[in-house]
């Protein structure tokens, strides 16, 4: 028998999601059984997007359920209102979920909100690192004139290279700062705010800036796919693509937990 776990409307908080684009856009969960969700993207959201019946989509809820393998589906439009809420999906699961066994000894919600903050920022460092050593291949993967590349590199890889260091920067500032500020989980909601949050955990990779950057733009829709009209051997760079990508994903799973720590400290 499926039992069907409708949230309370004190944990609907924006999350995130992402699409197969990498394109992120933000959803409000409404209720779950094993095999799937019903969620909103309504109005008012910030990342508001239109999904597409039968769209493959990560809805980043591996800490916040406790599973073993990422939560994604394909999502279905419902289009009707219920309990107010409009723009419904239903995502229906890509496979079982296979749940973590319950950790020994619970940490507070305080201890758990640093937890996540440091390691956003090790995996946000994580991108930068590896960045560093992506962007060199850039110039030889890519046709393109010395000068062409130089200017290239200076109006886009380096600006994208600046933003993921000072956003890891502030991701290190946030979590030392928040470490003095909160003294219990009753603080929580008096110091964190999401969307500075959210701001510093989405990704700073614009995957069409680079396509039309690199004259690729028809029939290419992902950055791997650049590499993969080039002769030169591209195991490792796809590699590097691939690291960043898991490491995103790993991202918004840390920031929908966090904003389920934010929901629980209300009324504590």
């Amino acid at each position: 028998m499926t039992v069907e776990i409708i949230l309370p409307r004190a944990l609907r908080l924006p999350l995130l999601g992402s699409r197969d684009t990498n394109e992120l856009f933000e959803y409000l969960l409404l209720k779950m059984n094993d095999n799937g969700v019903l969620i909103s993207v309504p109005n008012w959201v910030i990342g508001r997007v239109s999904l597409n019946d039968n769209e493959m989509i990560s809805l980043h809820l591996k800490h916040y359920l406790g599973t073993l393998k990422p939560v994604e589906g394909k999502a279905f439009s419902l289009g009707s209102h219920w309990n107010g809420y409009e723009n419904l999906y239903r995502v229906q699961f890509s496979h079982a979920l296979e749940y973590l066994p319950l950790p020994q000894g619970n940490r507070s919600l305080r201890d758990e909100l640093l937890f996540l903050l440091k390691d956003s920022f090790l995996l946000k460092n994580g991108i930068f690192v590896i960045l560093k050593h992506l962007i060199p291949y850039f110039s030889r993967l890519l046709k393109l004139t010395q000068l062409r590349y130089k200017n290239l590199k200076s109006a886009l890889l380096d600006e994208v290279l600046r933003n993921v260091q000072a956003n890891m920067q502030e991701l290190e500032n946030l979590w030392k700062l928040l470490d003095e500020q909160i003294k219990d989980e009753r603080d929580i909601p008096l110091y964190l705010n999401l969307d500075t949050l959210r701001r510093l955990i989405e990704s700073e990779i614009d995957l069409s800036l680079f396509i039309l950057a690199f004259d690729q733009s028809k029939g290419v829709k992902k950055l791997d796919q650049i590499f993969q009209t080039q002769t030169y051997s591209l195991k490792s760079h796809t590699l590097y693509l691939d690291a960043i990508k898991v490491t995103e994903h790993r991202l918004y799973d840390n920031y929908n937990t966090i904003v389920s720590l934010f929901s629980q400290s209300f009324g504590r």
